[in-house]
């Protein structure tokens, strides 16, 4: 009789194991190489029309909480957060700051995956015709 148990509860886990594999998403992680492709252009005071960046920089999402970026020369490299729909990236380098973020060398982004593009928009910086940029996954 216990072995019948036994092997119901093994049989029972391997059911529910498979399941939850046939009902995961396809990963939509932020990990990996993102490429900016496009940003929101404003036009009299309202963000309206979206335009193709031509070389557009880079940012490099590691597993281990770490990026790089070819967005700014002074500084590519620093840590990041993903809570919710926020993404805080903190670069590493002393002192690094464009004087428009706070705290410096802090740049907070709203942040979603849609259609396999990844969107940024800036929280602590001023936009005044608002912000929004689409990265294309690389690597």
């Amino acid at each position: 009789m216990k072995k019948i148990i036994l092997l119901l509860v093994i049989l029972i886990s391997q059911i529910s194991c498979n399941n939850d594999k046939e009902t995961k998403p396809k990963d939509t992680g932020i990990v990996g190489t993102w490429k900016l492709a496009e940003s929101l252009v404003g036009e009299g005071g309202m963000a309206t029309k979206w335009t193709s960046v031509k070389n557009g920089y880079t940012h490099t999402f590691k597993s281990d909480g770490t990026f790089t970026s070819t967005q700014f020369s002074a500084c590519t490299n620093g840590t990041y957060k993903l809570e919710n729909a926020t993404l805080t990236m903190i670069y590493g380098c002393p002192g690094f700051t464009i004087m428009r973020e706070k705290p410096a060398g802090t740049f907070i982004e709203n942040y979603k995956i849609e259609n396999g593009k990844m969107h940024l928009s800036p929280i602590n910086l001023l936009c005044f015709e608002g912000c929004e940029y689409k990265f294309i996954k690389i690597k």
